[in-house]
Formats: structure tokens, C-alpha cells, sequence
């Protein structure tokens, strides 16, 4: 039997579980800061990052494809412009809302005066502005934005490509670029991760997202191929397996191995996991795709963005506040699991509530600085 297909403009449900997932095990990853790396939960939980890169690039190609059904890219710099600034309307919010939280925290975690509290800000303003892996960076209090800033730059140009020459750029550039920047890694630096080591001439963050969006607009090739095949309900039964062995293995990686020649093995696992999750062929794929499941998977993903952005600060500040002579280490856990969690969803409440009210707060700003605003707007 053939499996159900989500309708047109509906989210993936296992996508967004395993968003869930992934942004719980990078929040696990950074109790390093915590607890040591000797102690830490997912001492491996940084790969996760693969995850959301291949799904971005993925989503990125699906996006273009979209595109070319609407019609040539006429004007490239502005359809690529419009393009990226939807990508941000998707999560500022959050980010924004969630680093001001955290630099309240900071200033409190370490004493700083208000003086101390400005420079900071003048040192952090390039992670505000998403610049971190350009090399505009001195110091930040939010470092996973480094994902963001490294998409952002990867798409910039990979997204004008894949509209004005999809063909050569699915099937020839992304391949190579992902296949070369890897092989590059795995030669001269090992693993792939540690994205804040800088190479010379940029972050090392940077190439390991064009390569890995790269890698996700590949699969999108893939899929695009596999996702109309009719696989017989033994098979089927076989990819649903596969999919959850493939979600174990790659947890368990991420939770008992540090970053060694073994990621590679893994990237291609999670490659070979999404292209099962996103042709839709696993036997249990309607039950992700129904109303109810899609709204339980779909708050998840939300609040999974929220938890990525609000709960570093925590992890690197806590012991500021809670000295490891007084709390024990479990403790110090525990409260760090639990502010981050509460974080992120007081930031989705924000973030929701400005998403509702974003009109009005944008008119009365508008009315307020500026002179003969439309009285629509004003009002």
C-alpha cells in the first residue's frame, strides 16, 4: 500500500518530533558547562546540530522548488532577500525575546555594573545581529545562535543557485560541496563539530553548514525520487524499524561518545533516517500526519526553537550563582533542566503573544515615529 501523504502545506509530524528530540539532547549536551565534561549528560549531544542543518537545506529545496512553479527568478537579490527574511520572521521572536532574558541573567549571575552591562552589549551586539560566523564576533552569551548565522550565510547563496540553476545545483554543486568540506574535516580536523575554531579565514561553523545544508538539499533529490514508490506493507513494516533503530543508535552515539571520525558514520545514518521520514513510506507515518498528532508534533517543534535559544546562558552562568561548594552536582542539574524548560516556554508565551499582536504594536510605533502615518495605522 502506498503511504499517506501529509496535504499540501501540512508539517511533518516525525519532523517535528524529532525536533523535540534533538533540541532536548542539545540542552542535556551543554550541562558540560555545568557539571564538567567528565560528568556531563550527552557529552556527544553536539551533533544533533546535523539534524536541524540537513532539515534546513531540505525544506530550504522544497522551498525553491516551490519557487520555480511560480515562475524564473527575475530579480535574484530580491527574492533572495525576501526569502531569507521569512526565514527570520520564523524564530526572531524567540531569539530576540530569549536573549534578553538571558542577558538580564548574565549581568545578575556575574555582578555586572551598569557600565559593565553596556560594554557587554557592545561586545554581544553581532550575535544580535546574526553576524557570529562572518568573523564579526567578540563575544557573545547565547553561542548555539551560531547554528542560525551559519544557515543564514549558507543560504544566502546556495538559495539563488538553486532557483536559477536547480538542476546542476541539486545533482552536481550541493553534492560536491558537501562530499569536499567533509572530506576536508575528516583529513585535517578530525570531527566536524567544534564550530567556534577558526580556520584562518572563517569560522569553522560556517563550512559545516553550507555542507550540511548542502547535504540536505541532496536529500531532497532523493526523496524526490523515493517518495512516490509504492513499497509493499513488509517493507514498509522494514523502513518503520529501521527509523527507530536509526533514532536510538544515533541518541545513544550523542550520549556516550565524544566527537571523533565516527560523526561521519552517523551524518550518513541521519541522512539515509530523514529520507525514510520524508517520503512518508514508514507503516505508522498516518498516525503522525492526523489533526491531533499534528498538533501535539507541531507545539513540540515551537517549543523545541524556544528551549534551543533559552537555555545556554543557564548552563554557563549557574555556577555563578550556585557554587559548587554548596549544591551538589545533581542539584545544580536538576535546577539547570528546570529553568531552561520554563524558559523556553515563557519565551514561546512572548513570542506568541507579540505573533498576535505584532499589527497594532507595529502601527503604534509607526504613528509614533513617524509624521502622517496612515490613521489606520495609528490607530
Amino acid at each position: 500500500m502506498e503511504a499517506e501523504r501529509p496535504e499540501k502545506g501540512k508539517r511533518n509530524g516525525r519532523i517535528d518530533l524529532l525536533r523535540f528530540v534533538f533540541a532536548l539532547v542539545i540542552m542535556l549536551h551543554h550541562s558540560r558547562y555545568v557539571l564538567g565534561d567528565d560528568h556531563a549528560v550527552f557529552i556527544g549531544g553536539s551533533l544533533a546540530v546535523e539534524f536541524f542543518f540537513l532539515v534546513s537545506g531540505y525544506l530550504m529545496a522544497v522551498s525553491a522548488e516551490r519557487a520555480d512553479q511560480r515562475g524564473p527568478m527575475t530579480r535574484p537579490g530580491a527574492e533572495t532577500w525576501s526569502f531569507l527574511l521569512r526565514k527570520c520572521r520564523g524564530f526572531l521572536p524567540e531569539f530576540w525575546i530569549a536573549w534578553v532574558i538571558g542577558f538580564v541573567f548574565v549581568s545578575f549571575a556575574e555582578h555586572y555594573t551598569l557600565l559593565q552591562a553596556f560594554h557587554d552589549f557592545k561586545d554581544e551586539i553581532f550575535e544580535v545581529l546574526l553576524l557570529k560566523m562572518t568573523g564579526l564576533y567578540v563575544q557573545g552569551i547565547d553561542g548555539v545562535i551560531w547554528y542560525l548565522s551559519a544557515m543564514l550565510v549558507a543560504m544566502a547563496f546556495l538559495y539563488p543557485l538553486l532557483r536559477r540553476h536547480r538542476d546542476v545545483t541539486e545533482k552536481i554543486i550541493c553534492p560536491l560541496l558537501a562530499l569536499l568540506i567533509l572530506g576536508y574535516f575528516c583529513q585535517a580536523l578530525g570531527h566536524p563539530r567544534n564550530p567556534t575554531k577558526w580556520l584562518g579565514f572563517v569560522y569553522k561553523g560556517l563550512p559545516r553548514g553550507i555542507a550540511e545544508i548542502s547535504l540536505g538539499v541532496t536529500l531532497r533529490v532523493f526523496v524526490r525520487h523515493f517518495s512516490p514508490k509504492r513499497p509493499r506493507t513488509w517493507l514498509r513494516i522494514l523502513l518503520e524499524a529501521f527509523e527507530a533503530l536509526a533514532v536510538v543508535y544515533l541518541v545513544w552515539y550523542m550520549y556516550d561518545h565524544l566527537p571523533s571520525v565516527q560523526d561521519y558514520f552517523f551524518i550518513l545514518l541521519l541522512f539515509v533516517m530523514l529520507l525514510v521520514d520524508f517520503s512518508g513510506h514508514g507503516i505508522l507515518t498516518a498516525h503522525y500526519e492526523g489533526d491531533r498528532a499534528l498538533h501535539v508534533t507541531g507545539t513540540l517543534a515551537k517549543y523545541s526553537g524556544a528551549l534551543f535559544f533559552s537555555h545556554l546562558y543557564f548552563a554557563q552562568h549557574l555556577n555563578s550563582v550556585l557554587s559548587p561548594d554548596v549544591y551538589s552536582g545533581k542539584m545544580r542539574l536538576l535546577i539547570y533542566i528546570a529553568l531552561s524548560l520554563a524558559n523556553a516556554a515563557l519565551v514561546c508565551a512572548l513570542a506568541g503573544a507579540y505573533r498576535r499582536h505584532r499589527q497594532p504594536i507595529r502601527a503604534a510605533l509607526t504613528a509614533l515615529c513617524y509624521e502622517g502615518a496612515p490613521k489606520k495605522e495609528a490607530k
